[in-house]
């Protein structure tokens, strides 16, 4: 009986996290649609260049790769504890350097007023470091009070945060390219 129980509850988390990650990417879509329509519809549309800085959002991308791969996906053993936790921190340096960019940016008048770009960008990027400072709350909990479950329950957790990672780092690459490659 407790491995159907277990086998339920871990159905359960999947279905769960892609319940989810389907609202997720509505959200996003719709955040993505409407920076997109707003550049198509725009007489014209400022210049990210000497705004934006590629090679940081580069170096926040390796940060978030990174984050994904630590991600203990399927592992159960004690020692996934630590790349969890490893996982984690990178995922909060992510969201520190975007807030000291957030916080140069201010401090050189370039605000959300000051034109669609950077209002978009400042939306765009804020609503995805928070889902990214979510994601490591998330493996925080996971390695700490969330580790004490059946190993069936903890391994469909860590499945689910590992599908989490790779759907933030999607969403990513999209920001990527929208705001500093086209």
């Amino acid at each position: 009986m407790t491995t159907i129980a277990t086998h339920a509850s871990a159905s359960t988390v999947r279905l769960g996290m892609w319940l989810f990650l389907a609202s997720e990417a509505m959200l996003f879509g719709s955040l993505v649609s409407g920076y997109a329509l707003l550049r198509a519809g725009a007489p014209a549309w400022p210049s990210s260049e000497g705004v934006l800085n590629l090679w940081l959002a580069l170096g926040q991308t390796l940060l978030l790769a990174a984050a994904t791969l630590t991600s203990p996906r399927g592992l159960a053993s004690t020692a996934v504890r630590g790349r969890l936790l490893a996982g984690g921190a990178l995922a909060l340096v992510f969201v520190c350097v975007k807030v000291v960019e957030y916080g140069a940016k201010l401090d050189a008048n370039l605000t959300p007023a000051a034109n669609l770009l950077l209002a978009s960008w400042f939306t765009l990027t804020g609503v995805h470091a928070a889902h990214v400072a979510g994601g490591a709350l998330a493996a925080a909990w996971l390695a700490g009070p969330g580790w004490n479950v059946a190993e069936g329950r903890r391994s469909a957790r860590l499945d689910a945060l590992g599908l989490y990672w790779l759907f933030v780092d999607a969403v990513w690459l999209v920001l990527l390219v929208g705001f500093y490659l086209v």
